[in-house]
């Protein structure tokens, strides 16, 4: 989804702009093999063509592979488990750590689902995991303290 249409994200206009011409090409291959179903020769230049737009295809599809899955401007992946991330967006929003404490929880996973590339998936369902646990709701808040604490120490 483009944001402003005056000035896409890039990264949407290129994936939005690789579907189009994934479409283009499967409206063309479709198009041969309706003829090719419907003749009973084939003329000469239909191999040529469907080799053409096969190499498009698997040109067009190395550049989204590339695209989707190279980690995106940090060049950082969120490795730890996804409810972790989630965890600790819902502790800052709860702290108001954005825009004043004004920023959804929403925005502020999205965010840090960008920054990590991983996609968060339902976070309203991941939150009600997180409120189920039996040894405590902030496990993986509670582990980055110790960690910190542990890394402190070691300087003294």
């Amino acid at each position: 989804m483009l944001t402003n249409p005056e000035k896409p994200d890039n990264g949407n206009y290129q994936t939005a702009n690789a579907f189009e011409t994934i479409r283009e090409i499967l409206y063309e291959l479709k198009c041969l093999q309706q003829n090719l179903q419907l003749e009973t020769w084939m003329p000469a230049s239909y191999p040529e063509l469907i080799c053409k737009t096969i190499d498009r295809l698997e040109k067009l599809r190395e550049n989204l592979i590339q695209h989707i899955f190279q980690p995106g401007e940090t060049g950082l992946v969120f490795t730890a488990s996804k409810v972790y991330l989630t965890e600790l967006g819902y502790a800052m929003k709860a702290h108001g750590s954005f825009n004043n404490g004004n920023a959804p929880v929403s925005k502020i996973l999205a965010g840090l689902g960008k920054m990590g590339n991983v996609d968060l998936g339902n976070t309203s369902r991941t939150f009600q995991q997180i409120l189920a646990r039996k040894t405590g709701y902030t496990k993986y808040l509670d582990s980055l303290r110790l960690s910190l604490h542990e890394r402190i120490d070691d300087f003294y």
